[in-house]
């Protein structure tokens, strides 16, 4: 006795295979870009000021998961409000004084890190600011 197989039975286990494993694989590559990669510690950092040259800055940054608080401490202290890492991104606020009315503003930071060295941009009132550094030693 010959046996035969109908033609949609053999790919219907395939098809539902497959879209299994590129289900799968779409949420693999969704993880990986969700993922954030340790960004904490103490990084030295030299802001590039407009018509006032370099600044030191110092940055502690301060990681739980995907989520960072810690300092800023310029020509002044303040906390970090608002972290968030995405990859070896880290996005937050701190709060600043605009120098021509005295009053406080919510300034966004963007720092990448790269092992122990970090670089980014701030959104100061008068445009982006650049900045780069690397970790502190000890």
């Amino acid at each position: 006795m010959k046996c035969t197989r109908k033609a949609g039975r053999a790919t219907k286990p395939l098809a539902v295979g497959l879209a299994i494993a590129l289900g799968a694989l779409s949420t693999t590559d969704l993880a990986a870009q969700n993922t954030c990669e340790d960004v904490s510690g103490v990084w030295n950092l030299e802001l590039s000021l407009p018509g006032v040259g370099v600044s030191p800055v110092t940055l502690t940054l301060e990681q739980a998961e995907c989520t960072v608080t810690g300092t800023v401490v310029g020509r002044a202290r303040t906390e970090i409000q608002d972290g968030t890492v995405e990859g070896h991104t880290a996005r937050f606020i701190a709060t600043g004084t605009n120098g021509a009315t005295g009053e406080a503003i919510d300034i966004p930071w963007e720092a990448t890190v790269d092992g122990d060295e970090i670089s980014g941009t701030l959104a100061g009132p008068m445009g982006d600011i650049e900045f780069s550094g690397h970790r502190a030693e000890g």
